[in-house]
């Protein structure tokens, strides 16, 4: 195990141990106390900003799921002033957050594969766990502000408090 939350190394046991505090910083950070030998760790912990939280609210569910899309098409910069097609959507999900998570899926597919850009979005119906949609918009491709990767599930709640539907939505970017 190792001394410090959070460090581990590669092909080394380490036990628990409290390195002195006389020790170079680097040793301090990126080694392992070994019965009473420090062994330097090959790597150091760096800052990593691979996730971005969005925030929807919305009156209704359709509503949250319309502006969830909408959002994300901002983060990633495939919004656009045009509307030459519709692309017809149907998602199912085992529950809310599936079924939206699901959906996200979808919208990031027709813009990071098939180059779809958005102008709107009409849910046209709503079930606990399936919807029907319309994505309003052109086939323009280009680049994108933010490549997002995914859409998560982590930490996914849909939560509804005074006639307000809310979400937080982690994207791994």
């Amino acid at each position: 195990m190792p001394p410090w939350p959070g460090k581990s190394g590669t092909g080394v046991s380490c036990r628990a141990g409290v390195v002195s505090s006389t020790a170079p910083k680097s040793v301090q950070e990126n080694a392992c106390v070994v019965g009473c030998t420090f062994v330097p760790m090959p790597y150091a912990q760096t800052g990593h900003t691979a996730d971005l939280a969005i925030e929807v609210t919305a009156h209704t569910l359709e509503g949250l799921f319309t502006e969830a899309a909408l959002a994300l098409c901002d983060v990633m910069g495939a919004r656009t002033g045009f509307f030459e097609e519709s692309v017809a959507c149907e998602c199912k999900g085992v529950d809310r957050e599936d079924l939206l998570v699901r959906w996200l899926q979808e919208i990031l597919y027709l813009v990071e594969v098939r180059g779809f850009r958005v102008h709107g979005v009409r849910v046209l119906t709503m079930e606990t766990c399936r919807m029907h949609a319309e994505v309003e918009g052109a086939y323009a491709g280009g680049t994108l502000a933010t490549e997002v990767k995914a859409v998560t599930y982590h930490g996914l709640s849909i939560r509804q408090l005074d006639g307000e539907f809310s979400v937080v939505i982690i994207l791994d970017v």
